[in-house]
């Protein structure tokens, strides 16, 4: 059994992976704010990694935040990297972040983000989703620490990270306008991010 904790936590304590909401708003730096904070932890977690005995250890990779221009742009190589593009923004619509009276204050987002393994290698590309997706398994919640101060998150702030379920007629409305082909990749949502 895997124990699972907030990024950047050093324990292995279990923690709940159900959907936790944000507690108050952040600014419009939010969004940059989180894609950042999740590739810093993804490339810390990578240099860090201690293979398992009789195992290998991971390729050296990159790793980088993608806009949409770039993820679009088939001139532009992309070569010995993992990225994270976020390719959708929707309201959250779960009951609990329903609110009574006028809609003024805050809106609450889900966020809907690509995780995709760019490298030649059958063999390195499944090695690296693999150890990507055991670590958001292990960390599905982004906590306060990570986060950028100039977004003004509060300090009981916290993010929850969830595997997301693409049809392929979904997947192909992603990739069909990049012209690049298709990549290994891993969807999964940020849920729920509170802008005010």
């Amino acid at each position: 059994t895997v124990a699972r904790a907030t990024l950047l936590e050093t324990s292995t304590a279990d923690r709940p992976a159900a959907d936790l909401t944000i507690r108050a708003m952040a600014n419009h730096l939010a969004l940059h704010s989180i894609s950042q904070s999740l590739v810093e932890f993804l490339a810390r977690t990578h240099a860090a990694f201690t293979p398992d005995p009789g195992t290998s250890a991971l390729p050296a990779v990159g790793f980088e935040v993608l806009g949409s221009a770039r993820f679009s742009d088939p001139e532009v190589e992309i070569k010995d990297k993992v990225t994270l593009y976020l390719h959708r923004i929707a309201p959250d619509n779960h009951p609990r972040n329903h609110r009574d009276g006028p809609s003024v204050g805050s809106v609450d987002l889900d966020l809907h983000y690509l995780a995709t393994v760019w490298v030649d290698s059958a063999m390195s590309e499944q090695i690296l989703m693999g150890w990507l997706i055991r670590e958001l398994y292990c960390h599905p919640i982004l906590d306060r620490r990570p986060l950028s101060n100039k977004a003004g998150w509060e300090l009981a702030e916290s993010i929850s990270l969830v595997p997301e379920n693409l049809s392929t007629e979904e997947m192909s409305r992603i990739w069909g306008p990049a012209r690049r082909g298709c990549r290994l990749s891993f969807p999964f949502l940020a849920r729920t991010v509170r802008i005010g």
